[in-house]
């Protein structure tokens, strides 16, 4: 962008004097600073009265860039070839990385001399959530990986959009035959049916629901639990699956040695107690 009055050029320094959030620089054509707001003391450490007539590529340009900087500056001034607007990694006053997103603007002065100023956007906080989020993301895929639980994300109506786990030998199906598909063609209808009814409840009112059910897997019957949520925000229902086939399997045995004798297999007095009160509770019934 070129642009001609000098006047604009001093409007620009107002406007600009004062603005804490965004660096300005303004180079002269042998590069030298002519212009330095509040922001570039605050983004790269020099004061205005250390910049002010330096060269760019003593202040803040990484050694290695300073040829290529000279050369693009040296190209715009002298051949038009603006400079495009770009993230780059600069340097402070203490040699620190910077990263911002500069643009450039070219202005002329009162003498008919070329300066381009360089708007800077201090791109730290954004590199920090970045990095923040890249942590996140590397923490929850390790707890994936640490987790035999299968997790699932899917639409209201079933149909599965993500899914993550640490053991695959549990999936009633291969993640590239469910994922976009709806779980009404994948589950037994018995399974898909408590589906149905407890994603119904949460999506209506919220909490945690879970349920149990069995699938018959190339392992034999493995029992789990499911556990549902919905996020309301995003409208999507969150599954952790759960194998609890040892569970329900000691549970069956506690049952067994409840009810029968462990030596001779025949029924107990528990039993046998169950049974005579189901049977007073029948004769009851059939009198009223």
């Amino acid at each position: 962008m070129l642009l001609h009055q000098a006047a604009t050029r001093d409007a620009i320094h107002q406007l600009f004097d004062a603005v804490k959030a965004i660096s300005v620089q303004g180079y002269d054509e042998d590069r030298r600073v002519v212009y330095w707001n509040v922001g570039s003391e605050l983004i790269y450490g020099y004061t205005r009265k250390e910049a002010l007539g330096r060269k760019l590529e003593e202040l803040i340009i990484p050694e290695y860039m300073r040829d290529h900087v000279i050369a693009a500056h040296q190209n715009w001034i002298g051949r038009g070839i603006e400079i495009p607007a770009s993230e780059i990694t600069l340097c402070n006053k203490s040699g620190e990385e910077v990263s911002v997103f500069s643009s450039h603007v070219l202005f002329y002065d009162e003498y008919n001399k070329k300066e381009m100023y360089c708007i800077d956007i201090d791109l730290a906080e954004v590199r920090q959530a970045q990095a923040q989020l890249i942590l996140k993301e590397n923490m929850l895929q390790a707890v994936f990986k640490a987790t035999p639980d299968l997790f699932f994300l899917m639409e209201e109506n079933g149909t599965v959009i993500d899914y993550h786990g640490g053991d695959e030998n549990n999936l009633y199906v291969s993640p590239e035959k469910f994922i976009g598909k709806s779980i009404s063609g994948l589950l037994p209808e018995k399974v898909v049916s408590k589906f149905r009814s407890h994603t119904a409840k949460v999506v209506k009112q919220g909490g945690v629901s879970s349920f149990e059910y069995e699938l018959d897997m190339p392992h034999g019957p493995t029992y789990f639990e499911a556990r549902i949520s919905y996020l309301k925000a995003d409208k999507k229902v969150v599954v952790i699956a759960r194998d609890i086939t040892k569970k329900h399997k000691s549970a069956e045995v506690i049952r067994k040695h409840a009810y029968f004798d462990s030596l001779t297999l025949l029924p107990n007095r528990f039993l046998s107690l169950d049974r005579f009160i189901l049977n007073m509770e029948m004769l009851s019934a059939q009198k009223l």
